[in-house]
């Protein structure tokens, strides 16, 4: 069974088909008439993506990237430099 947001998605899909498929057919009408909600389908239509497929903020590191970071770390701290935030 689709989830809210899937059937949403769908119905979004199926207004932004209908208008392109029918010039004279307004955003409104078509929100109206596949039950979508009205800015969901023009945001699609500008261009801007679901928000579940943009990235999260906290994004692991590749291994060869957390290596790197750990030998930089152990430099500071046999340097003597204390290691925090801004510095790092």
């Amino acid at each position: 069974m689709p989830t809210k947001g899937e059937l949403i998605e769908e119905a979004v899909i199926k207004a932004s088909q209908a208008m392109d498929a029918d010039s004279k057919l307004t955003g409104t009408a078509a929100a109206a008439k596949f039950q979508a909600p009205y800015h969901r389908l023009m945001a699609r239509r500008r261009g801007r993506p679901a928000s579940n497929t943009k990235g999260g903020h906290n994004k692991k590191l590749a291994a060869p990237q957390d290596y790197a970071l750990k030998d930089y770390i152990f430099i500071l701290y046999g340097a003597g430099t204390t290691v925090n935030l801004k510095v790092i």
